[in-house]
């Protein structure tokens, strides 16, 4: 998991040559969507056969609990303590983290992870609701 946040991290950071851009808060942002996403996947599989039997779909509350454990979440592995810095360090010379296929490896396995979600989601809807979305 840190050397996959060092691939994003690093992609935005550019060896502290950025511009007109936050680093931590976008990766944050990123990898709380990586985190909702697999939140929300292993939760719609816990339901799915509830859902079927009794037509109705999860709660506001459940959504809202999944996002702030997808927020507890990335500060707790990433931020606390500006461990983002500490794992910036631990990999800067790292050179088989700095390759293009690595990067785009990563950035495709974060995409991928999240919009499983929405797949799941939209698969879920047909199954129980008779629609897509």
């Amino acid at each position: 998991m840190d050397k996959l946040f060092f691939v994003i991290f690093n992609s935005y950071y550019k060896d502290n040559q950025f511009k007109n851009d936050n680093p931590p808060l976008t990766v944050g942002g990123l990898f709380f969507g990586l985190f909702f996403g697999l939140y929300v996947t292993f939760y719609y599989c816990y339901i799915l056969y509830l859902d079927i039997e009794t037509r109705q779909g999860p709660t506001d509350s459940a959504a809202i609990l999944l996002g702030f454990l997808s927020v507890l979440t990335t500060y707790f592995v990433f931020f606390g303590n500006r461990r983002y810095m500490t794992i910036y360090e631990k990999y800067k010379d790292d050179i088989a983290l700095r390759s293009k296929t690595t990067k785009f490896f990563c950035f495709f396995l974060v995409f991928f992870l999240i919009l499983s979600s929405l797949f799941l989601i939209a698969i879920r809807n047909k199954l129980v609701f008779g629609n897509w979305i």
